[in-house]
């Protein structure tokens, strides 16, 4: 299999701007992000979130829950295609997506059935992380 390039927004240069702006990258955990990550984890039922901010080589976890470690690769992550627009990405079973089932990130984490992610942008309209949940098991987000 090649190896897949990921997704490149086209302001990325200003988007990484903005992002180091708010000087924030390998900060300490703070509570109130975490409990944001706590709350999420409550109110979708799943066992996985993070609030990630994306750099141009890493998704970093500013709060996770149900992860190990504080960052991750960009390439093996679903956050890559939720900064690439302005709307939820949802994945209700990502082993039967014909767009997500062959990526990197399925590769990588084949455990994980479901995705569901938000960009977290700037007010100037940039996307420079995501608040985002994971589950080992497929489903979809009710009202």
């Amino acid at each position: 299999m090649k190896k897949e390039t990921f997704p490149i927004p086209a302001n990325e240069k200003e988007r990484l701007e903005a992002l180091l702006r708010y000087d924030i990258l390998d900060s300490f955990s703070e509570q109130e992000y975490d409990n944001i990550t706590s709350l999420a984890s409550y109110i979708c039922h799943v066992p996985i979130v993070t609030i990630s901010l994306i750099d141009d080589k890493r998704q970093w976890f500013k709060s996770q829950l149900g992860l190990d470690g504080t960052e991750a690769p960009r390439e093996v992550m679903f956050c890559k295609y939720t900064i690439m627009d302005d709307v939820l990405l949802e994945i209700p079973n990502i082993a039967e997506s014909e767009k997500f089932k062959d990526t990197e990130p399925a590769i990588a984490h084949p455990d994980l059935k479901f995705y569901a992610g938000v960009p977290l942008q700037t007010p100037d309209g940039f996307n420079i992380g995501t608040l985002c949940i994971a589950d080992f098991k497929p489903k979809e987000l009710d009202a």
